[in-house]
């Protein structure tokens, strides 16, 4: 028993490095701060290899904890390979259970590369990623300061 325990375990840990071995992190990167406009300063990003589980119901997804300062635009951005995941990873910004931005828009079922949050006051905040249907997947998100003209 214990043989196969160790054996299902190993076998979830290969699958796992699996998938982040196929993921092309630096060059995801390094195409989404190309991306950054004059207006804004990069913060932070955020790397995600998603693997499907055999759960049903289960959707992989990765989640960063944030803190937000007062009275400040965030640009959230986000990057898949898009050749091999579509139709395309999720970007959820929410305050505890509440959504407060997605490139997601639910009702037209399209995929935005970006979105703005503007934050009225000192928040922590956590960054959801996930795809579609719980496809696997890899990408990457950042959150960039907005600079007020």
């Amino acid at each position: 028993m214990k043989k196969k325990l160790f054996g299902f375990a190993g076998l979830i840990v290969l699958t796992g490095l699996q998938v982040s071995a196929q993921c092309d992190f630096k060059n995801l990167t390094d195409s989404l701060k190309g991306k950054i406009a004059k207006d804004e300063i990069f913060l932070e990003s955020f790397s995600a290899a998603l693997n499907r589980s055999d759960s049903a119901g289960s959707v992989p997804m990765s989640r960063f904890a944030i803190k937000f300062q007062k009275e400040t635009t965030y640009r959230l951005r986000i990057l898949s390979d898009q050749k091999l995941y579509e139709p395309c990873a999720i970007l959820q910004l929410l305050e505890g259970s509440i959504l407060k931005g997605s490139n997601y828009d639910m009702k037209n079922k399209i995929c935005h590369d970006s979105f703005e949050f503007n934050n009225p006051f000192n928040r922590d905040g956590e960054i959801v990623i996930y795809f579609v249907d719980g496809k696997n997947g890899c990408a990457v998100a950042s959150i960039s300061k907005v600079i007020k003209k």
